[in-house]
């Protein structure tokens, strides 16, 4: 199974990108998951484009029409584990060439992205930064695929 991360904004704090590499390395011995990074904007900008414009072509470039596209918006389906994971298994068996999780700058998903995706999902109804949405979706990845394989971490 392949599963990309397209983040807007590499993480800029020093523990919040030890600790996406750190998760990214544990959800090696599952899935091929990578995480890509793209320019986060200002709002504003030289052309009077919103920054959610710009960075969501940076990230519709990225996207090929194979991909099965998981936005994560505040407004979006909440899951719980045992629930991400089943979807996760299900993915596994699907013909798309990657499971793709998008997470906006703090400007938000643009939407063009919105209507891309094929699944809108929250991680809470609280606000959380983008870097630590980050963290919270490899968490909750390397959580999914221990469920699926059934060791302990998840308990």
């Amino acid at each position: 199974m392949r599963v990309k991360l397209i983040v807007v904004g590499a993480p800029k704090n020093t523990h919040v990108r030890a600790l996406a590499a750190d998760y990214l390395q544990r959800l090696a011995r599952y899935a091929n998951v990578e995480a890509t990074y793209v320019k986060e904007e200002r709002p504003g900008g030289r052309f009077g484009t919103s920054a959610p414009t710009r960075e969501e072509r940076r990230v519709l470039e990225r996207l090929t029409a194979r991909d099965f596209v998981v936005a994560l918006d505040a407004k979006g389906r909440m899951m719980s584990s045992p629930e991400l994971a089943q979807f996760l298994a299900a993915r596994a068996n699907a013909p798309a060439s990657s499971t793709v999780f998008i997470i906006g700058g703090p400007e938000g998903l643009g939407p063009h992205l919105k209507n891309r995706a094929d699944l809108t999902l929250s991680l809470s109804p609280m606000t959380f930064p983008h870097e630590l949405c980050l963290v919270l979706v490899l968490e909750q990845l390397y959580r999914a695929f221990t469920i699926l394989k059934g060791e302990p971490y998840h308990k």
